[in-house]
């Protein structure tokens, strides 16, 4: 175990650096990245530049089976995705994706009522500080 506080905040400094630069040299995926990092709960998980990158790994990975559920056309299974996430940027994003396609609907007519109300439904969920 590492005594002091000083040693602590530099170590977890340095592996979470480590574990970034891997990341972003796709030498480690998200996933196991985010597995690396929890490695270092005991040691400082206060520690900020630890909590950033849990954080961005996090909205990374929700993002990214949100998009899946996307293309899948499985749009209750991204909407509640994005909420089960915790993350407000990925909730904002797709009520953006949302509001494009009832946009674009608009736009050629209105479209479907019943899909309207659908998507509107959703974006409610997603972000209901904003209405």
């Amino acid at each position: 175990a590492i005594s002091s506080k000083g040693a602590r905040n530099f170590y977890t400094e340095c592996k979470v650096e480590e574990i970034r630069l891997q990341i972003a040299k796709e030498q480690s995926s998200p996933s196991k990245g985010l597995s690396k990092l929890k490695n270092l709960d005991d040691v400082d998980k206060n520690h900020p530049t630890y909590q950033d990158l849990v954080n961005r790994i996090e909205i990374i990975l929700a993002s990214e089976e949100v998009e899946r559920y996307l293309q899948n056309k499985q749009y209750d299974e991204a909407v509640n995705r994005a909420i089960s996430s915790g993350k407000l940027e990925v909730r904002e994003r797709l009520a953006e994706i949302f509001m494009g396609a009832l946009q674009a609907a608009q736009a050629d007519g209105g479209g479907n009522p019943w899909e309207t109300a659908q998507i509107a439904g959703w974006i409610r969920r997603l972000v209901p500080h904003l209405l």
